[in-house]
């Protein structure tokens, strides 16, 4: 019955196609290749091929109208249009339209960049996915599983280009589809062959009130499919047959339109006579079998066509029958295996003499059905060279023959996969330099989103990953104010397209202040087109630091100049003064009508002021030794009770001599004074510092007293000198300790101003601390503490000093001097001691004379002398009687002679000039 009434059906629209053409206006999408798109001006395509058919089978005349989905439905809603040639298998769709049957499906696959982690459909779930289809959208959307981010674009190479720019982790969309535009467009970082991802079937779409037109177009599609039209087609756009792209003829009711079909019959029986139809019948023969000739010459065009085609595609293409004969095969297949066609062509593939094992394995195994297998392969060709390839095995069935047919599809990516290795290789190694840099680092798009940043950056703003500012602009992460600076920067840059440098103070995350030099400059492309733009920022903090301080000392060191120009004239005075005293006192001792008593005052004048310019030479020596750290500690054990009772002693002379009656001078001793503590450390700088603060207290005090001693805390001795005089005013608190400064003024006081100076360095070469507490007008006190060891300090009875009057008639003192006045002064200062002297005018004589006398007790050493220096004679003489003592004296300042002197062999030290008591002293130490 089906039979008859597609005669009648076919009979009656040839019939009619006699009269005059239907003109249907069919609704086609605006660019779905290779189902419908447009090329070369011409709308071509998979369902465009079908439509042809149907028109030529049922005599209609077509027009193509173009638009997408949602404006094709109005259209069709609104009557303007008479059917819709795309519309997918939905509950949506069947329940608004009359869909046909199925006429072909499209495949869905997932597209991603080569370096992507994604294997599988299920691994898309908490991705970035941009994909074209609404329906695969609402499915997805509704899929409680998907927890990534979805975006739905107009066409499909929106969607690879968000692929591209990295907006999308991965991209789903015809399988076809895809292929076609990464080739034409040349992604070359998306990965080819997709995941297959989903099939779905598509049918023509025809209006609720429109069944007799979908009856037609039902049948039409069973008839391109028992005659094979469809078979060539399919195989024409998709290189197989897939027969189950038409099912089974929708169940609908005909006994209407064959009703209709045969009162259309008995009208036309009516109007045509039975001649008529017998020539209609032969007419309609012949043309049946022209078309037939025509479409098998059209084959046949197409099969040369299809194989010039497979031919000079670069993609190895091979297909297989139920028996492995290959049945297809192109150049880039035969390269690869190094085989002619014609002794592969219908043959089984000799296994043996391929030349690598993967595609031996790969052209045998056995798919469980007809989905598509896809394998990421590396294999040998012919010449041994080792390529890699994307390739796709996929089954079909013919429609005709049922006969299966495996096809093996392979891209050649070999050069591409070397390429994105080469270019991981260079990205890897900018990213490692970038990241070693110590500066800030990071660049922007266009858009001014980040696109990435160094590891200092990321460590600066404590990110934990490029999640948390990468796609971000400054005000996704900055505050307002910065985030508005920023941008203000960014921006001059892109429309100026000028690089900026600019300095501002940054706070990192541990709430420090850093100061940040930026340099932004604007990112170009070979095409002169700016891109975005990088930022560099280096830390100028110390330099900004160091150049503060280079200012302060620049300031500091004016100042400086100025005090040591008023140092140098008072330092001038100073030296002028006492000397003065000597040279004309001097000139008045030759007067012979001078008295005694003037002479004695004269002497005693000069003395004094010898003594006053001894002391402003040794200040002076010793700040050039501080300020060349040349002061030597020398320490050794000596009594701290006993070096008060001397200095007090000392200065009282200094205290009547300045005229400072007025003033007490007092020591303070804790404990037993009686009982000896003994101290490790240097007694010399320890003496002179002390020396130094009880003369400045005594310069600046009128009346009252000054006292000095020492004290204890739990861990430390305290030397403290405590006055009531003047005090010290605040403006010079601060520069107290300063060079060349005394706080008041040196013309009204006097000195040199070096005293607290040399002090404070001398107590902190000693490793101990100096400091002060004062009361302007009542009065100050300076202390100095050095930490105590409970080895530093013992007890022990005192020791009765000597008189200070000598018997040394039976001794023998050689006196090695080159000097005769020194040699004369030495003499002088012995005379009442009854010892005998022995002069030695240099160090060769005084060799000489010590081998020659047994008799002598005591030598006194000059260092400096002509033919043998102190040092060479000392070793000599000791070489000859190791039991001589040899009191070393010398002129030099410098801090290494007494350990020089020791060493050598003296057995004490002596510096000039050389006091007659301290002399004598020492010499009753060692006789």
């Amino acid at each position: 019955m089906r039979r008859i009434f597609l005669f009648i059906l076919f009979f009656t629209s040839l019939n009619l196609a006699q009269a005059e053409k239907q003109k249907l206006r069919v609704g086609i999408r605006s660019n779905y290749p290779p189902y419908e798109f447009t090329s070369n001006e011409r709308i071509i395509g998979f369902n465009i091929d079908i439509l042809n058919q149907l028109s030529d089978l049922f005599s209609y005349d077509l027009e193509f109208v173009k638009g997408e989905k949602e404006t094709l439905q109005q259209m069709l809603d609104s009557g303007r249009i008479d059917f819709i040639s795309f519309c997918f298998q939905s509950q949506e769709n069947k329940a608004d339209y009359n869909l046909s049957i199925p006429y072909n499906m499209v495949s869905f696959g997932i597209y991603i960049p080569y370096q992507s982690s994604i294997q599988h459909p299920q691994d898309i779930m908490p991705y970035k996915v941009s994909l074209r289809n609404e329906l695969l959208y609402e499915m997805m959307r509704n899929n409680k599983k998907f927890a990534g981010h979805l975006t739905l674009r107009r066409s499909q190479n929106q969607c690879l280009q968000d692929v591209m720019n990295g907006d999308a982790d991965a991209a789903i969309i015809s399988s076809l589809s895809g292929k076609y535009l990464i080739e034409r467009h040349n992604y070359k970082m998306i990965k080819v062959p997709p995941i297959n991802f989903k099939n779905l079937q598509y049918s023509f779409a025809f209006s609720k009130t429109n069944d007799s037109l979908l009856v037609q177009f039902n049948e039409g599609l069973n008839i391109l499919r028992e005659t094979g039209t469809y078979n060539r087609i399919y195989q024409k756009w998709f290189g197989e047959v897939h027969p189950k792209q038409i099912k089974e003829t929708k169940s609908v009711i005909y006994w209407p339109y064959y009703v209709l079909s045969l009162i259309i019959v008995v009208l036309i029986m009516l109007f045509l006579n039975q001649r008529r139809k017998y020539a209609y019948l032969k007419h309609l023969k012949t043309k049946e079998i022209e078309i037939r000739h025509n479409a098998e010459k059209t084959l046949y065009d197409y099969q040369l066509i299809v194989e010039g085609m497979v031919d000079t595609l670069p993609h190895i293409i091979v297909a297989q029958d139920e028996d492995k004969k290959i049945r297809l095969v192109n150049k880039a297949f035969l390269q690869l295996i190094g085989q002619p066609k014609d002794e592969i062509l219908n043959k089984k593939i000799d296994t043996k003499s391929l030349p690598d094992k993967n595609l031996i394995s790969l052209l045998e195994h056995e798919g469980d059905d007809q989905s598509a297998l896809n394998y990421h392969m590396k294999l040998v060709d012919t010449n041994s060279r080792m390529r890699t390839f994307d390739l796709t095995k996929r089954k079909i069935k013919k429609a005709t023959s049922k006969e299966i047919i495996s096809i093996l599809v392979g891209i050649d990516i070999t050069e591409r996969e070397q390429q994105g290795e080469a270019l991981r290789q260079e990205k890897a190694l900018l990213t490692s330099l970038i990241n070693s840099i110590p500066d800030l680092i990071f660049y922007k798009d266009r858009t001014l989103k980040y696109m990435g940043a160094n590891n200092a950056f990321k460590a600066f703003n404590n990110f934990k990953s490029e999640k948390e500012f990468v796609g971000k602009t400054d005000y996704n992460i900055f505050d307002e104010k910065r985030a508005k600076e920023y941008k203000r920067t960014d921006q001059e840059i892109l429309n100026t397209k000028e690089r900026i440098e600019l300095s501002s103070w940054e706070t990192d995350e541990k709430g420090k202040k850093i100061l940040y030099d930026t340099l932004k400059v604007p990112i170009i492309d070979h095409n002169g087109e700016l891109t975005g733009i990088v930022g560099i920022s280096r830390d100028i903090t110390q330099q900004a630091d160091i150049q503060r301080q280079l200012h302060r000392a620049k300031s500091k060191a004016e100042e400086s100049d100025k005090l040591k120009t008023i140092f140098l004239t008072n330092l001038s005075h100073e030296i002028r003064t006492p000397l003065n005293s000597i040279i004309g006192f001097s000139d008045l001792l030759t007067d012979p009508d001078l008295t005694d008593d003037q002479r004695e005052e004269f002497t005693e004048l000069i003395s004094k002021s010898g003594a006053s310019l001894l002391t402003l030479v040794d200040d002076i020596i010793d700040l050039s030794k501080i300020e060349a750290n040349q002061i030597q500690i020398n320490k050794n054990r000596f009594n701290i009770n006993q070096m008060l009772v001397d200095l007090h002693e000392a200065i009282e002379e200094n205290r009547d001599a300045a005229h400072k009656h007025a003033v007490s001078l007092e020591y303070y001793i804790p404990g037993n004074e009686d009982q000896a503590l003994y101290f490790e450390h240097d007694d010399f700088r320890i003496r002179q510092v002390l020396s130094n603060l009880i003369k400045n207290a005594l310069k600046y005090t009128n009346k009252g007293e000054v006292k000095f001693g020492y004290r204890f805390t739990e861990d430390e001795i305290v030397f403290f000198v405590k006055d009531t005089g003047l005090g010290i005013s605040e403006q010079d608190k601060a520069h107290i300790f300063e060079h060349y400064n005394s706080g008041k003024s040196i013309e009204q006081f006097g000195g040199s101003g070096l005293g607290l100076s040399i002090s404070k360095k001398l107590v902190e070469i000693l490793g101990g601390k100096i400091d002060f507490t004062t009361d302007e007008l009542k009065g100050s006190e300076f202390f100095f503490s050095f930490p105590l060891d409970k080895h530093d300090t013992s007890h022990d009875t005192a020791r009765t000093e000597l008189a200070e009057t000598y018997d040394w008639s039976d001794i023998q003192i050689l006196v090695a001097e080159d000097e005769q006045n020194n040699f004369m002064f030495i003499k002088e200062a012995l005379k009442n001691t009854g010892a005998k002297i022995i002069w030695a005018e240099d160090g060769q004589k005084a060799v000489e004379e010590a081998q020659r006398n047994p008799k002598i007790d005591l030598v006194l050493m000059d260092i400096k002398m002509p033919k043998l220096n102190g040092y060479e004679a000392t070793k000599q003489i000791k070489k000859i009687r190791s039991d001589l003592p040899i009191i070393a004296q010398t002129a030099y300042a410098m801090s290494d002679e007494k350990d020089l002197s020791l060493q050598a062999g003296c057995d004490e030290y002596l510096t000039k000039p050389i006091r007659p008591k301290k002399l004598l002293k020492k010499i009753n130490q060692l006789l």
